[in-house]
């Protein structure tokens, strides 16, 4: 491609910050609806020429999708009518008046809905098809587009050869050869083409000509471009909306980093000495602690809260990991802390920090279900799930070194024999660009939340835990809200003056299984609480205005979080540049999930941790509980307990008992490295409860803690391996 213009300048750090936003539920970036700076697509265009191939095999490729989209949903309407003749066989069994009946009716006109949607879907593939039909579909791609942005001009060349020069002269030559096998092969400099690594704006198509083998030609001017929601541009139905990306080739360097005492940066590799676990940690929903363990499984300590403040009851805090070393002192400190106020200057309820931070934690892990895993246990009202405690790291990533202005004018600049300055990117380089670590609506998406690591190796005063805010939903201010708009639909059917939010508030209908619009949705709501994701998602584009604008006219009151604890919809978005370090993060994790990082200028990148890592010391971890004095016979331990396959508890108390010896007890150690004499009674030996009297010759009060860990030697239903 060739350029018909010059125009380039040096390009502002905060400039995709300033004009884009990356959207929570979105996977690119969109125009920030309160742009500080106008975008002047118009006035500084650059006009850009060349030829392509054009291919025809589109339209197969169109049928084949139509086809399979019909077969999902013939598939869907099956089951439809099946549950729709469930309903009304168990409707026709239903006495008048009766509650079921209500219910088989909800249910009835809720698939009689979905059946009338899926008719139209249907029909939206047949008037699809019918248009394949009478039309021809010819494939273009702009070739070269990146390169002339880049100031380089694709052309056919040959390989540099001085097959009659002297030796040092063919040497030269094939040194060149070899330079340009890494991919300038095929390009030249163009220095009148204008700079831009940086792509963004609107595309439009100005002239087109279309050549047949036969090199008979036909003259085209575009005005009418049909093309996605996504890139369409208000107002100019001719242009097609380019939303910013990076001419030349990048990566995001997205890597688990090795587990190290130190702040070196080295990534996680295959060796099981890289692993990039520090540890583990497991909320105990009983005790209310968070319990931590070491990357191989063995306990460590835990965070209790008892009192006014938290503490922590375990190892030396100097001989833990270092990235957990850090969390439990974050915790204690974010403990003394005082709440975030409102306005009013009131605080929070009178939560404790560390209830709170479990709280927040076991929400995000509700949200995570990895594909490959079993539901939860039976123990889950007991304890969550372990996180495993991980370091990772972001960069951006060009591909070889930062592109330069090839224009005359750069060149001079830089050979000025009186300063003469170095090669200019005009900026390009730094700057910055949206990231987004987790993904709230994923399932396999195993991120619980993160703490950014700062250039001390800290860890960031505020914890962003992968959940979305939640609102206390206002009934009065909804209702008048639902007012004003059924007035506004009554005065004119036409609505050529309705607001913005009113268009938002239909489109509800088309996501909503009972046809309800948003307002009504709200007031319908049965705890009155609803959260920013479930009012987001269903929007195509512009779910945060929707949630936004209903908490700025009062129909919705934000819950008011602690300093600390930041969440997923209001944390503030991360960014970096491609001439920035890496960024670092400390992180808790559903070891059997993905981590995916979305930006908008490349596609989503995920990593997952390797099973090596982790199966060993899932095997190896325990969780205690601490139990109160429990009224048994001397000789024997009755407790009754609650038994699954997965798990076997025991009893562990700091005395001997009296029917063991003294050569069976297990050694335990203490906080300072002391042997301590224990007991430990294993779940065979423990007895539940007597349902009737019985006069044993002594009762004794124990205090200890129950144990419960993964059994190694679980059985199996498989008659093979019995």
């Amino acid at each position: 491609m060739h350029s018909a213009t010059k125009s380039s300048g040096h390009y502002d750090e905060r400039f995709i910050l300033t004009n884009y936003l990356l959207g929570e539920n979105e996977p690119d970036l969109n125009d920030d609806p309160k742009l500080t700076s106008p975008l002047a697509l118009a006035k500084t265009d650059s006009i850009y020429s060349g030829s392509t191939y054009v291919n025809q095999k589109l339209d197969d490729r169109y049928r084949a999708l139509l086809q399979r989209f019909r077969e999902l949903q013939e598939a869907r309407r099956k089951t439809l009518q099946s549950a729709l003749e469930k309903v009304d066989a168990s409707a026709g069994g239903a006495s008048e008046g009766d509650s079921t009946d209500e219910d088989a009716q909800t249910a009835t006109g809720q698939t009689r809905q979905e059946m009338a949607q899926l008719v139209a879907e249907l029909d939206s593939a047949d008037r699809a098809e019918r248009f394949l039909d009478s039309h021809d579909l010819l494939v273009v791609t702009l070739n070269g587009f990146n390169a002339a942005l880049l100031q380089r001009h694709e052309s056919i060349q040959l390989n540099p050869a001085d097959p009659l020069g002297f030796a040092e002269y063919k040497a030269f030559a094939q040194d060149v050869t070899e330079t340009l096998r890494g991919g300038f092969k095929g390009v030249s400099p163009d220095p009148h083409a204008p700079f831009m690594p940086l792509r963004s704006g609107a595309l439009r198509m100005m002239a087109l000509r279309l050549v047949d083998i036969f090199g008979r030609f036909t003259d085209l001017t575009p005005y009418d471009v049909a093309t996605a929601l996504p890139m369409e541009v208000p107002d100019h139905g001719d242009w097609v909306r380019l939303p910013p990306r990076l001419a030349q080739p990048a990566r995001w360097n997205f890597r688990f980093l090795q587990a190290t005492q130190g702040n070196a940066v080295t990534e996680s590799q295959s060796h099981p000495a890289s692993s990039p676990v520090h540890g583990w940690v497991v909320p105990n929903l009983l005790d209310k602690s968070l319990d931590f363990f070491d990357p191989e499984g063995r306990r460590l300590g835990a965070v209790y809260a008892r009192g006014v403040q938290s503490f922590w009851d375990g190892l030396q805090l100097e001989t833990l990991p270092l990235r957990l070393r850090q969390m439990v002192e974050w915790l204690l400190a974010a403990d003394q802390e005082s709440a975030q106020p409102n306005a009013g200057g009131e605080s929070v309820d009178d939560v404790h920090f560390l209830d709170e931070f479990i709280e927040d934690i076991e929400e995000a892990m509700d949200n995570i279900h990895p594909d490959d895993r079993e539901g939860q246990s039976a123990f889950s009202v007991l304890m969550g799930r372990p996180m495993a405690v991980v370091q990772f790291g972001v960069e951006l990533e060009l591909k070889g070194l930062p592109a330069v202005n090839n224009s005359w004018a750069a060149l001079i600049q830089a050979v000025q024999p009186a300063q003469p300055a170095p090669s200019s990117t005009d900026g390009f380089d730094a700057v910055q660009f949206y990231y987004r670590l987790g993904e709230y609506r994923q399932r396999n998406d195993g991120l619980v939340g993160y703490w950014g690591i700062d250039r001390d190796g800290l860890l960031s005063d505020a914890f962003k835990v992968n959940d979305s805010v939640s609102a206390a939903i206002v009934p009065d201010q909804v209702q008048s809200l639902k007012d004003e708009y059924d007035r506004r639909v009554q005065k004119d059917a036409g609505q050529p003056d309705r607001q913005w939010l009113d268009v938002k508030n239909e489109e509800w209908r088309l996501y909503d299984p009972q046809g309800r619009t948003l307002f009504e949705f709200l007031l319908e709501e049965q705890d009155e609480t609803v959260k920013k994701q479930d009012i987001i998602q269903p929007f195509v584009r512009e779910g945060s205005r929707v949630w936004d604008g209903l908490v700025d006219r009062g129909c919705l009151m934000e819950e008011l979080p602690f300093n600390r604890i930041h969440h997923y919809a209001e944390a503030s978005q991360l960014s970096i540049s491609a001439a920035d370090e890496m960024q670092q993060f400390v992180a808790l994790l559903d070891p059997h999930g993905l981590v995916h990082l979305s930006s908008g200028i490349q596609p989503v990148k995920a990593i997952q941790l390797p099973d090596r890592f982790i199966n060993d010391a899932l095997a190896r971890i325990e969780m205690t509980f601490s139990i109160a004095p429990v009224l048994t016979p001397e000789l024997e331990l009755h407790l009754s307990l609650p038994k699954e396959q997965a798990f076997s508890w025991s009893w562990r108390e700091a005395n001997h008992w009296p029917s063991i010896s003294m050569a069976d007890q297990p050694p335990v150690i203490d906080q300072n490295g002391q042997p301590v004499t224990a007991t430990e009674i294993a779940e065979q030996d423990i007895k539940p409860f007597q349902a009737v009297a019985f006069f044993p010759p002594r009762f004794v009060l124990r205090e200890g803690h129950l144990v419960l860990k993964p059994r190694t030697d679980q059985p199996t239903d498989d008659p093979k391996e019995k």
